[in-house]
């Protein structure tokens, strides 16, 4: 069967209108193929189809039918591949929500579980290891299948289905990278009616997910954001740990983007039970102002409330107030005996603890770097310097600014690498309406190149209107000259030792090596020992 391949300048409005502009049998047919999900041979196709119970087609001509797949394989809405065919994914959730409003799913699923003996598997509570060993061979869209009838057939809530969403990353990691199942499901693009059949909790929960990877990949949350603010001011939310949860999730993702309202900073409004975390929002309001002081008095009172409650203090550790918690005892250790004690309890308690449970804000990955900053300043070494790669690693867009501010404090203006990655998260930020860190980002760059200076004239007045300071001023930042003075130093103590050795038959001496600097046409002198062996021949230490 041949038939038009993908083809990627079509939009959604355009698939639509072309499916709206099929006859009632072919969009039927249509709305069929999207219950499938996975690739199908027409002779399935038209096995099933005429399988469903009081459907148009189940009293067609099995020949009319292949004759109106034909003729749909030649429009963009089916992909072709050989002998099989598949819905354009566009269209998928767009056509299984018509079916459920339409009340038919039951019927569909009925008969495809007749033909399909992988789907009719699918249609379990559960994976055993040899249905995820065909899963994994056959495709994600397996995954996708068992989602949608969880949530539309079984009426499962959010709690219930999530073990396929584990499936899903641990036999798809790489796709499971690039885009979450629920992005695939509901944001083609997302609209409020397909969550009509779920209950509140689930609904708000969903949103949640579909936010965290909007927020990690810097994109707009648009119309998500707007109906998970509708969803928290009605009262069928009220009073569920989903209403604390969505609390918690937009606390702090108001600020990402620059619009705290009033609302969220006054724990006078807040009940007993959310004071530690309002006064934790507070705290990292006084951080991103530079107010360090107030900020750290204030994650002290914060950690009293919290610690009382072991489903509070995670809550808070695995969101980004736990690494901040701990970076702003840096910066009034040397006066501050309760700073120190936290310090210490990060490094030998919280952190190892938290660095392994997964969380959606990615604070797993970033506390391996939380560790590395503070390290010299609890147990006095310095552990292995790491090395920053600003990558969309995960897909975490808060992982990059712990990775560019330990870059930026710990090789300092030398590390000019990150500045390419930097201005690419610089843009997106931009692009997408996350101002603070936009900001954040601009600072980063502004420090590691002094001469763009319109990146410093623009990141200083966006700090400006969202009455903010760049936490580079939270922890010193290490200069060119004094990675140059300690190499020195080094250099020197290396020489002193080899020189005092008894019976040491050579002589040593400091010579200075031209490198390329990370800048294009700059360069830079570092200082080398070079120990001279009898015969005269110099060779480097």
């Amino acid at each position: 069967m041949k038939g038009r391949t993908q083809d990627r300048s079509y939009q959604y409005q355009d698939f639509l209108r072309l499916y709206n502009e099929r006859d009632q049998i072919d969009q039927e047919l249509l709305q069929a193929l999207a219950v499938v999900h996975i690739p199908c041979t027409g002779a399935d196709f038209v096995s099933y189809v005429s399988q469903i119970p009081k459907s148009r087609c189940s009293n067609l001509n099995p020949e009319i039918i292949e004759s109106k797949i034909q003729s749909l394989c030649e429009t963009p809405l089916i992909y072709t591949k050989g002998d099989t065919i598949q819905l354009r994914f566009e269209l998928n959730q767009e056509l299984y929500a018509k079916l459920v409003w339409g009340q038919k799913l039951p019927a569909f699923i009925l008969a495809i579980r007749k033909v399909f003996t992988l789907l009719d598997r699918l249609c379990t509570e559960s994976y055993d290891e040899a249905l995820q060993k065909d899963v994994q061979e056959q495709g994600s869209e397996c995954i996708l299948f068992s989602l949608r009838y969880l949530l539309y057939h079984e009426k499962k809530t959010h709690d219930e289905i999530i073990d396929f969403i584990y499936h899903f990353e641990e036999l798809f990691p790489e796709e499971y990278q690039k885009k979450h199942p629920y992005l695939r499901i509901f944001d083609t693009p997302f609209q409020e009616l397909w969550f009509i059949q779920f209950d509140a909790q689930t609904t708000a929960k969903i949103h949640l997910c579909l936010l965290h990877q909007k927020m990690s990949r810097l994109q707009d949350p648009g119309p998500i954001l707007e109906s998970l603010e509708s969803l928290y001011s009605s009262s069928d939310l009220r009073g569920t740990p989903a209403h604390t949860d969505v609390y918690h999730f937009l606390s702090i993702f108001y600020r990402l983007r620059g619009r705290p309202s009033s609302a969220w900073l006054n724990e006078r409004s807040i009940d007993k039970d959310r004071m530690g975390w309002s006064l934790g929002v507070r705290a990292f309001q006084s951080l991103i102002e530079g107010n360090y002081e107030n900020a750290m008095s204030t994650f002290h009172r914060a950690w009293r409330e919290i610690r009382q409650e072991h489903l509070v203090q995670e809550s808070f550790m695995e969101s980004i107030l736990g690494p901040f918690f701990i970076l702003t005892a840096l910066n009034q250790r040397q006066h501050n005996i309760t700073n120190e004690q936290v310090l210490t309890l990060a490094a030998h308690m919280l952190i190892p603890v938290y660095e392994s449970q997964q969380s959606p804000w990615g604070t797993h990955l970033i506390y391996p770097i939380v560790n590395q900053i503070i390290a010299p300043y609890v147990n006095q070494v310095d552990a292995e310097p790491l090395e920053p790669t600003l990558s969309f690693r995960s897909n975490c867009s808060l992982l990059w600014l712990f990775e560019a501010l330990y870059g930026l404090w710990h090789y300092g203006e030398d590390y000019s690498r990150m500045l390419k990655p930097l201005r690419k998260i610089y843009s997106a930020a931009k692009r997408s309406g996350y101002q603070w860190l936009e900001a954040e980002a601009g600072s980063i760059i502004a420090h590691l190149d002094p001469e763009d200076l319109l990146m410093f004239q623009e990141t200083e007045a966006l700090h400006l209107r969202l009455g903010t300071r760049s936490l580079t001023n939270l922890h010193p930042v290490r200069l060119g000259w004094r990675n140059l003075l300690e190499r020195l130093r080094d250099v020197g103590q290396t020489k002193g030792q080899l020189d005092t050795r008894r019976g040491h038959s050579e002589s040593t001496r400091v010579i200075w090596v031209t490198q390329q600097a990370p800048k294009a046409n700059e360069f830079k002198f570092m200082p080398y020992v070079q120990q001279q062996a009898n015969e005269g021949r110099g060779r480097r230490g």
